[in-house]
């Protein structure tokens, strides 16, 4: 009977695993735990860099929200104002490019300015030696035409410019006549400039295209442009802020890129980029020759590289968006990018939805 019973317990105690198998079953080799933690460090990238695309088309998507709130803001204030009124994009200080856009600001109704006379002028520089400085009187054709002050002391143009009023591309208006302005010419009255032929007319502004009052003779048109002195003008100079507005910055991280953006004709290289809207609603002045104004919006980093919606580009972090102005209606919508092709905006234009 003893025998049976320890046998029993031998058989029993046999089946039981010594405390080294243990051990050996529970324990994990080094290339085991190498493998469990690069799977381990794979998904967190994996789920940080999806938080990151989330992020940023959040940001984004925040961002076009904001700019249509805006421009919308901008249209009802000019409604409610009953007189032109809008929103000026600025450029981002940091972008040495100059072609990103951070923050916008409420602007109010574009002043004229018409002080003093000023006198049409188109150099004559093929003979101009010192005894004549106007060489043989007859225009150089391949000149610009030249709006001059006809008392500097009286116009101030460069003060304008000096204040942001006049810029590239303001509106100068002769006879009913509109002409854009450049004021690469513009220079300081204080400064003396030889080349110019009389020390007054340090107030000069470049039209765009030929002035309608001058005429033509068999020999060239005359340099002083006979009959064009003593014109009354009327410059319109470019909208200030609205009292007690200041800038609005988009979303961290977040630009509108200038570059891919389709923008605006009167938007000129160094003028502000400004949109006015009218009492009725439409949008005021030559932008509504446009048709579209499509605003791009974009990651900063995806801009600073140079990389567009349709690149395949390694380090390209995510979407766009478009905020589109309807210049006939003063219409304001968002619309996702068209990354097949090069028209990036025909979904804002067609009206299509964007496929899955």
């Amino acid at each position: 009977m003893k025998t049976a019973r320890k046998q029993k317990i031998t058989c029993a105690t046999a089946v039981l695993p010594s405390s080294a198998s243990v051990l050996r079953r529970t324990a994990f080799t080094l290339i085991e735990l190498m493998v469990a933690l690069s799977i381990m460090l794979l998904l967190t990238a994996m789920t940080v860099s999806a938080v990151n695309f989330t992020q940023d088309a959040d940001r984004i998507k925040n961002a076009a929200n904001q700019v249509q709130s805006y421009l919308e803001g901008g249209r009802n204030r000019a409604i409610y104002a009953k007189q032109p009124q809008g929103v000026r994009f600025l450029f981002d200080p940091n972008d040495s490019n100059g072609q990103s856009v951070n923050a916008m600001v409420f602007i109010g109704t574009p002043e004229k300015y018409n002080r003093g006379t000023i006198a049409i002028y188109r150099p004559d520089e093929e003979d101009n030696g010192a005894t004549n400085p106007r060489g043989d009187n007859v225009a150089d054709r391949d000149m610009p035409i030249l709006a001059r002050s006809t008392n500097r002391n009286t116009t101030s143009w460069y003060n304008l410019a000096q204040r942001g009023l006049l810029v590239e591309g303001s509106r100068l208006i002769i006879n009913g006549s509109f002409y854009s302005v450049s004021l690469s010419q513009l220079s300081d009255p204080n400064v003396n400039i030889p080349t110019l032929p009389t020390q007054n007319w340090t107030d000069t502004l470049v039209l765009s295209r030929q002035f309608q009052g001058s005429k033509s003779a068999a020999n060239g048109e005359r340099a002083d442009l006979t009959g064009t002195a003593g014109l009354e003008y009327e410059l319109e100079l470019s909208p200030s802020v609205l009292p007690n507005q200041e800038p609005r910055l988009l979303p961290l991280g977040i630009v509108i890129d200038l570059n891919n953006s389709q923008l605006p004709s009167s938007w000129t290289p160094g003028g502000n980029l400004d949109v006015l809207f009218s009492p009725r609603g439409t949008l005021f002045g030559n932008i509504v020759a446009d048709g579209y104004v499509h605003l791009l919006l974009t990651n900063i980093n995806d801009y600073t590289q140079g990389i567009r919606p349709n690149d395949t580009h390694t380090e390209k972090v995510g979407t766009y968006r478009a905020v589109t102005l309807f210049t006939k209606t003063g219409r304001v919508s968002i619309h996702p990018i068209d990354d097949s092709g090069t028209d990036y905006f025909r979904y804002a234009e067609t009206g299509e939805i964007e496929s899955e």
